[in-house]
């Protein structure tokens, strides 16, 4: 590796009312892989977007190459050869592979698109991270969340990339794919291109990283070689303090349930979704890659439930006015699912008092016979 880090990083830090990283430094060297370690909202996305041109450091500068960087938006930065892959995948579905690949810079003649040309120029990028067999003729809508991810990060990789960040990656991938990203993200090592790895999964981080980076409250807490450091090492600098596996919690009575769904579906993306929710619990939910693909983070989940027409078999109930019973979905309520709903953010500027809420929503359903479906599913 090269003697002088191609990246550095010097005192950077971004404040909006209050400082949200402060005096971070940083170095990245050709062909590395710099895990970024963190509790939620210890600064790593912040930091990585001072890097990648999504937002201005308030202090701190930056050297690419031993010149000066500090790029003012994303398409300077990338210009430079710095990419991001975050975490909401930024394809257009309704477009081809090779459309969202070559999106601004299609080959085209007085305008006509050179279709051919592009579908070649596509597959040629394809190859370069082992996804020889997809079609680049085919819709981004029509491949699975694995493939998409890997397009994604094609995109980034075309034209001339030095210095690629993935955000939390392989969140929605299986270990198959894992395995594929993980042969790829050598592959790029070898190309001299260098890394910077988020992820909470701290085996990933060993298996990849060549250092790893911790940040908490906005902070440097140490970089170190990955070699040198276990799982419990990271965690106790992530955290602040040793980190015991054996926590003894007190079991706390269940309230009255608040909100429950039973065989909650949706074609074969969503199928047999049942859960129960009780007044001052927190729901934590644990799955396979399986899950993660049919709720994708809970996103799905909670995209499909306020939209009854699309819910082709499910009983809903909610707790509106602590009293468990009513039936949420009344097909002619409007007022009822928009202000229930997460679908429906605009009403939450719409001046309501939130204590009036309650009110609204018991008058919507104020008749309704808690034993007889509600009128969205009656196809169930």
């Amino acid at each position: 590796m090269s003697l002088m880090p191609f990246f550095r990083g010097e005192g950077l830090g971004k404040t909006y009312t209050t400082p949200v990283l402060s005096e971070v430094s940083l170095d990245l060297n050709e062909g590395e892989v710099l895990a970024l370690a963190g509790e939620n909202g210890a600064g790593k996305s912040t930091l990585t977007k001072l890097i990648a041109g999504l937002l201005r450091p308030s202090e701190g500068q930056m050297q690419l190459r031993g010149k000066p960087y500090s790029p003012a938006s994303r398409r300077e930065a990338e210009k430079q050869g710095v990419r991001m892959v975050l975490q909401e995948l930024g394809l257009i579905p309704t477009l081809t592979v090779a459309e969202n690949l070559l999106l601004g810079h299609i080959p085209n003649l007085v305008g006509f698109v050179r279709r051919q040309e592009m579908n070649e120029l596509a597959a040629s990028q394809m190859a370069i991270i082992g996804l020889e067999s997809i079609d680049p003729r085919t819709l981004v809508g029509h491949l699975g969340v694995g493939h998409q991810q890997m397009v994604e990060i094609a995109r980034n990789l075309v034209g001339d990339c030095q210095l690629l960040i993935l955000d939390e990656p392989t969140a929605m991938l299986t270990s198959r794919e894992i395995d594929h990203l993980f042969r790829q993200i050598t592959a790029l090592q070898h190309r001299r291109v260098g890394v910077i790895y988020i992820s909470h999964r701290l085996d990933e981080l060993q298996q990849v990283a060549d250092r790893v980076m911790v940040l908490r409250d906005g902070r440097h807490i140490d970089t170190r070689s990955m070699r040198q450091v276990v799982q419990n090492d990271i965690v106790r600098m992530m955290v602040g303090h040793a980190v015991s596996e054996d926590r003894n919690r007190t079991d706390r009575a269940a309230g009255k349930v608040a909100l429950e769904v039973r065989g909650l579906g949706r074609g074969s993306v969503v199928q047999e979704v049942s859960l129960a929710l009780h007044e001052g619990e927190i729901l934590g939910r644990a799955d396979g890659v399986t899950a993660a693909h049919l709720w994708r983070g809970s996103q799905r989940l909670r995209r499909h439930l306020p939209r009854w027409s699309a819910i082709t078999c499910a009983h809903l109930f909610a707790d509106v006015r602590r009293s468990a019973g009513h039936r949420v979905g009344d097909g002619g309520s409007k007022d009822a699912r928009s202000a229930t709903s997460p679908g429906y953010p605009h009403q939450r500027h719409t001046g309501e008092r939130q204590e009036d809420r309650p009110e609204r929503l018991a008058a919507a359903f104020r008749g309704a016979d808690p034993s007889e479906p509600a009128s969205c599913f009656a196809r169930c």
